[in-house]
């Protein structure tokens, strides 16, 4: 039987297996007599949440001939893992609202490192970057501004909010109707084609009386 289970001398971080901790030493004994053999965790690819668990662990004794492995419980501290939230970098038109700004988390702050996905628990609350002091459905007016990002929480992460992003406002592009049509009618005018009060539309007429049409004027590009 086991006397004295053993306890777990390193705590470990949310994402990280059973079998990354170290036990310390526990006692099994047969009738009061110490055996000789090892502890360890039942189930070491399982990832615990964060918190205090409890978790199986087994003996192996040395002698596996004159003696059968046995189990215990053991209590296992897991620490909430650390991540940073990201903003992305947006661009929005002169007079649009700010979007909702989506975000990634890393393990770290530097690029390339590793991405966690989004929890899925019912206690995460995702947290929000925005533009400060831009209410929401408002468009920003100062470029480039900053987004920053605030809150969020969750059972297994603590959140990490000081990296930021840059929105960038850029100007509507304007075409009138006169500015259309003069760049049309320069365009036409390059290739030889202008209309006339009797051949509006010589750009694209197939009457031999308003000449050759622009397809016609093309159609040699095409061979």
């Amino acid at each position: 039987m086991i006397t004295s289970t053993p306890a777990s001398l390193t705590s470990l971080t949310y994402g990280q297996r059973l079998g990354d901790a170290t036990l310390g030493p526990g006692v099994a004994s047969v009738n009061g007599v110490p055996i000789s053999g090892t502890f360890v965790f039942t189930s070491p690819a399982v990832i615990p949440g964060a918190g205090t668990t409890l978790q199986q662990v087994t003996f192996l004794p040395a002698d596996s001939v004159d003696y059968a492995p046995a189990t215990a419980i053991v209590s296992v501290t897991v620490a909430k893992a650390p991540v940073y939230v990201i903003p992305d970098p947006q661009t929005v038109t002169a007079g649009q609202p700010e979007p909702d700004d989506p975000f990634t988390l890393r393990t770290t702050l530097a690029d390339g490192t590793t991405t966690v996905r989004l929890p899925t628990d019912p206690q995460y609350v995702a947290p929000v970057c925005r533009v400060p002091n831009v209410p929401e459905g408002a468009a920003p007016r100062t470029s480039p501004a900053t987004i920053t990002c605030s809150g969020g929480s969750d059972a297994n992460y603590t959140f990490d909010t000081t990296a930021v992003a840059q929105l960038t406002i850029v100007n509507a592009v304007t075409i009138r109707a006169a500015d259309r049509v003069t760049s049309f009618q320069t365009a036409f005018a390059t290739l030889g084609v202008v209309g006339t009060d009797s051949c509006p539309h010589a750009v694209i007429s197939t009457s031999a009386s308003c000449g050759p049409s622009l397809v016609s004027r093309l159609q040699p590009l095409r061979a």
